[in-house]
């Protein structure tokens, strides 16, 4: 509602995009899922957009505490009478990020279940994954193709393998390097597992040749509003977040 309120609809932000967690609880608290990074939300099973577990016959299940009948149908009719289009998550190995079921072995349900449910837009990470980005992916193409339905395919297989020299071939997006962190530099020692903006601005600048319509270079999200540090970020390491300038 306040994407089309705003006028932000009108000039071109007509994705919403549902990650792997909608957190409703207070950060830090226990029981956790067993693996789960404790900063960055998911820390109960109920924190989800999805159920951690399939359904008895393999779907994906949303959490029908959130979503009715625990299907994101009604949200993707609720968007496209607005003119919006939706996005979902999963990941292209066991599990996610987050420790949801991921979509490896279940390619054609999954793509299936987003179909039926409206789907415009699947991100499809890279945790746990069991082989290869430039063997599964191709798999999750061809499953997406085969629904008949035009769902925006975006890669996050964090720049492996040289993907953007084949990407385009699976792929409507593909991310080129690791996460992105609210600093302008990490100089590769504040946190293996993200970079800061201006870090990922210079790695970017070679990959320009391989980005065209239909096509795209991911660099990770754009920033603004936010001067969060990564939650898994050491004690005193200086991680100060951005400037308002930066």
């Amino acid at each position: 509602d306040a994407l089309v309120s705003s006028g932000l609809r009108d000039v071109g932000y007509e994705y919403v995009c549902l990650g792997t967690c909608r957190r409703l609880t207070p950060r830090l608290i226990t029981p956790r899922l067993p693996g789960a990074d404790p900063v960055a939300g998911c820390e109960r099973a109920d924190d989800g957009v999805m159920l951690v577990n399939r359904s008895s016959s393999g779907e994906l299940i949303a959490d029908p505490a959130k979503f009715t009948n625990g299907s994101l149908a009604s949200l993707g009719h609720y968007l496209h009478a607005h003119k919006l289009k939706l996005g979902v998550y999963s990941s292209g190995g066991t599990g996610t990020c987050m420790k949801r079921a991921g979509s490896f072995g279940h390619e054609a349900q999954d793509a299936a279940t987003w179909a039926r449910w409206g789907v415009d837009y699947a991100k499809l990470d890279w945790c746990n994954a069991q082989e290869p980005a430039r063997t599964w992916y191709p798999k999750m193409q061809k499953a997406l193709n085969e629904t008949g339905r035009h769902i925006f395919f975006a890669m996050c297989e964090w720049g492996s393998e040289d993907v953007w020299t084949w990407g385009s071939a699976v792929a409507n997006s593909w991310r080129t390097g690791p996460d992105i962190c609210s600093y302008w530099t990490t100089n590769d020692t504040l946190n293996p597992y993200c970079k800061g903006v201006g870090d990922i601005i210079q790695n970017n600048e070679q990959y320009w040749r391989y980005s065209a319509p239909f096509g795209f270079n991911d660099p990770c999200f754009l920033v603004t509003g936010s001067n969060y540090t990564h939650g898994s970020d050491p004690p005193g390491s200086g991680a100060a977040g951005l400037t308002e300038d930066q």
